[in-house]
């Protein structure tokens, strides 16, 4: 039978971002690249490579984001998670998200979110979000997420799986994306032809 765990007995830590209390503007040759909302890409479920960059001197390390983390959404309708890999030197998430730091003997990060964002825990969280305007999921509610542990080997093969249909899904939207605009620029060359001149007409 698999074991199943309250959230915090596979992590680490849990804590949220950083709260930066100015408006972010681009600083080139800044030392530290910040992950916004905007910055979420693939059904908010992957991170895009254009972060803000900004000079910082002062960051407390823990906010800094390592391989293996996992980030969670905690503002708006879309909470979902997503493992993290390197894209950027110095990436600091701001206060939207959590940051799910797992214990990697326990817990494999792109296992831990997939689970995340699964039909189960996606209803659990959308029924304890708080807030009219703008949902948020609060510490407590996340830590109240249970989830089963297979053994590590198993994790790593649903995160494989996981991760290698949101690599098909891409492909699949780039293909569709190419072929609209090839069927387009030959329809665009049918109608801009000239039609030849037919003397017996």
């Amino acid at each position: 039978m698999i074991p199943v765990e309250k959230l915090p007995a596979v992590l680490s830590g849990i804590w949220a971002g950083y709260s930066f209390r100015n408006k972010l503007s681009q600083t080139p040759g800044g030392n530290l690249h910040v992950l916004q909302m905007k910055d979420l890409e693939e059904h908010y479920t992957a991170i895009g490579s254009s972060l803000t960059c900004i000079s910082f001197d002062t960051m407390p390390k823990k906010f800094l984001l390592q391989a293996g983390d996992v980030l969670f959404l905690a503002k708006g309708a879309n909470n979902y998670a997503t493992a993290y890999t390197p894209v950027l030197p110095r990436v600091v998430p701001a206060s939207a998200f959590f940051i799910l730091r797992p214990n990697v003997q326990k817990i494999d990060p792109g296992y831990l979110a997939w689970y995340i964002n699964q039909p189960p825990v996606q209803h659990y969280l959308k029924t304890h979000a708080s807030g009219k305007r703008t949902p948020n999921i609060n510490k407590d509610v996340i830590e109240r997420i249970t989830l089963p542990v297979p053994p590590l080997a198993r994790q790593q093969a649903i995160a494989t799986i996981d991760r290698l249909r949101r690599e098909e899904m891409r492909l699949l939207r780039t293909i569709q994306e190419r072929r609209t605009e090839l069927i387009a620029r030959q329809l665009l060359t049918v109608v801009s032809t000239p039609a030849l001149y037919d003397p017996c007409a």
